[in-house]
């Protein structure tokens, strides 16, 4: 999130937060708000840091029709 913060100040963009509905969605609340943020999106940007989450996140990513960057840290 600190590298979104950084990103989306210096290069003017508006940045979207989106939460996990744990309570809600249970086990599946992490995938139902990667759809949300990849359907969403116009193109994806991901600062990849090796994370389980992040790593999850990009292969979902990956299977959409979106453009698609990935930054390594």
């Amino acid at each position: 999130d600190k590298y979104v913060d950084i990103f989306s100040v210096t290069a003017n963009i508006d940045k979207q937060i989106y939460y996990c509905d744990w309570k809600n969605n249970g086990k599946d609340a992490l995938k139902i708000r990667n759809d949300k943020v990849i359907n969403d999106a116009d193109a994806i940007i991901v600062f990849e840091d090796g994370t389980r989450d992040t790593n999850f996140f990009i292969e979902m990513s990956k299977n959409s029709s979106k453009p698609l960057r990935i930054v390594k840290l």
